[in-house]
């Protein structure tokens, strides 16, 4: 009879089962006195978004705009940026102001230079007060869900495009000029922003600050 042959057996280690780490239980930062009024009196989302109307949240759209955009005003004079930057970002306030006048059923105020102000930074520091007026007058409107102060609005807006006109006065720019430049940013320069119309994407994408060649910069506005 022939004898079987003897099999090795390799036994594999027998690992015990990972301990299962404990979970921590989440730390609960008690809030401080301020915080907590903060957190209490500070009107929920839902609510504000449940009171606005698409007139309303257009003109806090527009007055936004104009308050984000006389910063970059700021930015101009105070970073020492080059003139094509003034020109850009007085046009994209020029945008924003023309929306809010349309939100307002007016025409926007012809400026006229009587703000008190012989430097770009005292100039642009009387845009920026003018800007918050506007702003807060459309915050109580959109989010406290009050009646627009009407004349109060219209007068800040007048008094902004005061300061703007001694600006353009300050550097030798026309109005004119800052308002072709942004039609060219937006919709028929090369690397126009919306050249297809308006899109969220359009405006995620800002297709005029893409990379180009000093030649296209000239022709996209920038």
């Amino acid at each position: 009879m022939a004898k079987s042959k003897k099999v090795d057996v390799i036994e594999e280690p027998v690992t015990a089962p990972e301990a299962e780490l404990p979970v921590p239980e989440p730390v609960v930062q008690e809030l401080s006195p301020y915080s907590a009024m903060v957190n209490n009196l500070a009107k929920p989302g839902d609510a504000i978004i449940e009171g606005l109307t698409p007139e309303s949240a257009h003109l806090w759209h527009m007055a936004t705009g104009i308050s984000g955009e006389v910063g970059e005003l700021l930015e101009y004079v105070l970073l020492t940026k080059p003139l094509e930057n003034f020109i850009e970002e007085s046009g994209d306030t020029e945008f924003y102001i023309e929306g809010l006048c349309q939100g307002l059923g007016i025409d926007v105020p012809v400026g006229v230079a009587c703000v008190p102000a012989t430097t770009m930074l005292e100039a642009v520091a009387y845009a920026a007060m003018y800007a918050s007026q506007v702003l807060d007058a459309v915050k109580k409107c959109s989010v406290y869900v009050k009646d627009l102060n009407y004349d109060l609005t219209v007068e800040a807006v007048i008094n902004l495009c005061n300061a703007m006109t001694v600006m353009y006065g300050l550097l030798n720019v026309s109005r004119q000029a800052t308002l072709d430049a942004n039609v060219v940013k937006l919709c028929t320069g090369k690397n126009a922003r919306y050249k297809d119309g308006y899109s969220d994407k359009a405006a995620s994408d800002r297709a005029d600050k893409v990379d180009t060649t000093p030649a296209d910069d000239a022709e996209s506005g920038d």
